[in-house]
C-alpha cells in the first residue's frame, strides 16, 4: 500500500470513527463535509474497511511505542515515565497480536510512521524537561482519543469477525490509557495555572 493510498484509506477509518469519538469528548473538532462524504462511501467497502482499520491501528501502535521510548529517556516526571513504560508494554503486545492476525489474512501492514506521526515525534524530540512532559501528555491525550474512536468504530461496524473481535478486546485497554493520560494532562494544566497566578497578581 503506497503512502498516498494509506493516507486516503485512513481517512475512511477515521471518518467512520467520528461519531464514536464525539461520545468520548466534549471538545471534539467538527467533522468536515469532505470527511463525512468519505465515511459514507466507506460504509459499503466491506472487508476493505477492516484492512483500513488494521493499517491505521498499526501506524498508531508504532507511534505509541516510539514516543514511549523517547519519554523514558526525556521525561522528568516519574508518573509520566511509568505511563510511557505502560505504553511500550501494552502497545508492543497489541502490535504483535495485530501483526499475527494480519499475516493470517494476507494483510500487509505499514512498517513505519505516517508523515503526521513522524513530524509529531520529531517535534517532541526537540523538547526538554517539564515542557517535554507537558507536550508528551497532550500528544498522548489526542492520540488516545483518536485510538478509542477508531477501535470503537471497528468493534461496532467491522466486517471481519476476527479483526472486529480483536478491536473489541483491545478497546478497554485503550480506554484505560485515555483515563490515565487525562489525569496527567489535567495535572499539567493545574500546574501551569498555579505558576501563572503570581505573575497575574503582580500586575
Amino acid at each position: 500500500m503506497t503512502r498516498r493510498v494509506l493516507a486516503m484509506a485512513t481517512l475512511v477509518a477515521l471518518g467512520a470513527a467520528t461519531a464514536a469519538r464525539a461520545q468520548e469528548t466534549k471538545t471534539e473538532r467538527p467533522t468536515t463535509t469532505a470527511q463525512q462524504r468519505q465515511a459514507n462511501r466507506g460504509q459499503g467497502a466491506g472487508v476493505m474497511n477492516d484492512r483500513v482499520f488494521a493499517a491505521a491501528a498499526a501506524v498508531a501502535g508504532l507511534a505509541e511505542v516510539g514516543t514511549g521510548r523517547l519519554a523514558l529517556e526525556r521525561a522528568t516526571n516519574q508518573d509520566i515515565r511509568k505511563f510511557a513504560q505502560r505504553m511500550i508494554d501494552d502497545h508492543s503486545k497489541a502490535n504483535q497480536e495485530l501483526t499475527s492476525l494480519a499475516t493470517s489474512k494476507g494483510i500487509t501492514l505499514p512498517r513505519g510512521l505516517d508523515v503526521k506521526d513522524q513530524a509529531a515525534s520529531e517535534a517532541l524530540a526537540c523538547e526538554q524537561g517539564e515542557k517535554f512532559d507537558r507536550c508528551y501528555a497532550k500528544m498522548q491525550l489526542t492520540a488516545h482519543m483518536d485510538a478509542v474512536a477508531l477501535f470503537k468504530a471497528e468493534a461496532e461496524h467491522g466486517q471481519d469477525p476476527e479483526i472486529k473481535a480483536w478491536a473489541s478486546r483491545t478497546l478497554p485497554t485503550l480506554r484505560e490509557h485515555l483515563k490515565m493520560i487525562r489525569q496527567h494532562a489535567r495535572m499539567d494544566e493545574d500546574e501551569e495555572g498555579s505558576s501563572d497566578a503570581p505573575r497575574k497578581s503582580e500586575k
